[in-house]
């Protein structure tokens, strides 16, 4: 099944392409943007895949993607739940999901290994019942 392109007031939601991968390497290799990912920076451009740079965070961009993202998944693609797992440390994250309506279902300590550390990661859940968007 191809995924469906999505428009939302300023964001075109397609699938990834070959043609992406220099734009998105920027951010994958950006320390700060990979701060809270379940993997350090990425130094190839070959293991590069998706993410949001840093210069377009706090403007609502993901809140508008995701919102578009839940919305195709429960009306058009059926699905009953989506889960999300998030660092607890980041805060943006956990406030986006909170304000999406996720349920914030259980901590995973110590689940991830990223950069020599271990990482706890929480685990969110969203029905389609309780979707308001």
């Amino acid at each position: 099944m191809t995924a469906p392109v999505l428009e939302t007031e300023r964001l075109i939601l397609r699938p990834i392409a070959e043609s992406d991968a220099d734009g998105l390497h920027r951010a994958f290799s950006d320390a700060r943007a990979m701060r809270f990912w379940d993997f350090g920076p990425l130094a190839a451009l070959e293991d590069t895949g998706w993410i949001l740079l840093p210069e377009f965070w706090r403007g609502g961009y993901m809140a508008e993607a995701l919102q578009a993202v839940i919305g195709e998944c429960f009306a058009a693609q059926n699905i009953h739940r989506i889960e999300a797992t998030i660092d607890p440390r980041n805060l943006p994250a956990v406030r986006l999901a909170d304000r999406l309506g996720f349920r914030r279902e259980g901590l995973m300590h110590d689940r991830v290994f990223v950069d020599g550390e271990f990482r706890s990661v929480a685990m969110y859940g969203l029905l389609r019942s309780e979707w308001n968007g």
